[in-house]
Parts: structure tokens; C-alpha cells; sequence
């Protein structure tokens, strides 16, 4: 909760900032829109939800606990306005990534495997992918073998996984300290031979390495 509450309080310290000294200097422009409200807002919206998504993912998160190891691949979202997915992927944005995810995983992946997709914390406030991955998960006959999760604790989960599927985030990092082989879809510092997968998407779910 607190670490919640104060990053909501210096999101806003910064866009009040922002907001009313951005004529000091007329030639910056922020990744992203920046308004005191609205940021309010969103990590108002984000405390609430962090309490909502413990308590309904309790039963889940003690489920991918016990699984078996290996039971399930991985699939960490990054941010909805990262600037490494603008500039160093080529994904039009985190729907797009999910879908490829997706659809790779339900054409290739083995049919004993399971899919747990987990939302970044410092966008649960921003976004929220729940109808759109039920939608998929319909489309590509994925019931069953798909879990979205919010509040589960990332080493456990990193641990358990048989593989991490990234775009280029610092959790394929995290991934690799923990052991996990990681398949990247950007372009990250760390993608290199002995580190991650050096094929596609489609072959790793078989042969993560």
C-alpha cells in the first residue's frame, strides 16, 4: 500500500511541476501527457485496484505456487507508453504484443502448457488488458490455459516459469538471474548468444534452451 501511496504522490508533486512551470521551458516535450488531475486520478484508481486484484488473485497465485515447475511460460507487460517499445521494437503498442503472444502460444506451444500474462505495477493504474485477453483467449481456443494476473509476487513466478517471453524488458534480466530461459521480441542490450533464445517465438515454447 505505501509504496503505492507515495508514487501516486510524487506522480502528482511532478505534473503539478510540470504543469505550471512548463513555460520556463517552451522546447521540452514529455513522453507522455502530464496533468495534475488526471495523474491524481489514475494513482487513486491504482491504489484501489492493487487491493481489488490481491484479494481476487489470492486463490490463483497460491495455484501457480504449487504448480509444477515448468508448467507454465511467462509473459511480463511492460508500460503502455515505454519509449524502448516505440523505438526499439516493432510493436505498435502492448495489445499488439498480446496478441502475437497469443497466437503464437495457441498454434505452437504444447497443449500441457499455460500462459500467465502479468500486468506492469506502475500501469495498473493506466490500463487494464482483462476484455482483451478474454476475447483472445475465445478466439484462439485458449480457455483453461490462460491467466492474467496483477498482484502475484514476479520472483515466484520467475522461479516456476518455463520460459519468460519479453519485448525488451528489464525482467528478462531478472529472468536470467533466476535461471529462466527468456525469448525477446525487441531489441534489448542483454539479447546475445548465451543469454537468451537466439530463435522464434514459435520455436521456443518447445525448445525454450
Amino acid at each position: 500500500t505505501w509504496p503505492v501511496l507515495w508514487a501516486g504522490i510524487y506522480a502528482t508533486l511532478y505534473a503539478i511541476t510540470s504543469h505550471f512551470l512548463n513555460r520556463r521551458f517552451p522546447g521540452y516535450e514529455h513522453h507522455r501527457p502530464l496533468h495534475p488531475l488526471s495523474e491524481a486520478f489514475v494513482w487513486t484508481r491504482s491504489l484501489w485496484r492493487k487491493h481489488w486484484f490481491k484479494l481476487r488473485e489470492r486463490k490463483l497465485a497460491r495455484s501457480l505456487q504449487d504448480a509444477s515447475a515448468g508448467s507454465f511460460f511467462l509473459v511480463p507487460l511492460q508500460t503502455h507508453n515505454d519509449a524502448q517499445i516505440r523505438v526499439h521494437s516493432d510493436f505498435r503498442d502492448i495489445p499488439t504484443f498480446i496478441e502475437d503472444v497469443m497466437r503464437s502460444f495457441a498454434e505452437y506451444a504444447p497443449a500441457d502448457q499455460r500462459l500467465v500474462i502479468k500486468h506492469h505495477p506502475m500501469d495498473r493504474g493506466y490500463r487494464e488488458y482483462g476484455p482483451l485477453i478474454r476475447r483472445l483467449t475465445a478466439k484462439y481456443q485458449l480457455l483453461g490455459r490462460v491467466d492474467y494476473v496483477h498482484d502475484v509476487h514476479l520472483p515466484m513466478l520467475l522461479d516456476r516459469a518455463r520460459g519468460t517471453v519479453v519485448i525488451n524488458s528489464t525482467v528478462g534480466l531478472s529472468s536470467i538471474l533466476h535461471g529462466t530461459p527468456v525469448c525477446v521480441l525487441g531489441d534489448p542490450v542483454y539479447h546475445m548468444p548465451g543469454l537468451t533464445h537466439q530463435g522464434t517465438l514459435h520455436s521456443f515454447w518447445n525448445n525454450p534452451g
